[in-house]
């Protein structure tokens, strides 16, 4: 896969977030 310059900063963060999303709602479920 050949990303344009810089393009890997937004390919990277959405990647970086959804098993942060996963994890809060995961213990948000554990919580409630």
């Amino acid at each position: 896969m050949n990303f344009a310059p810089g393009a890997w900063k937004y390919a990277i963060l959405p990647l970086l977030a959804a098993p942060f999303a996963i994890f809060v709602s995961v213990t948000a479920s554990l919580v409630a």
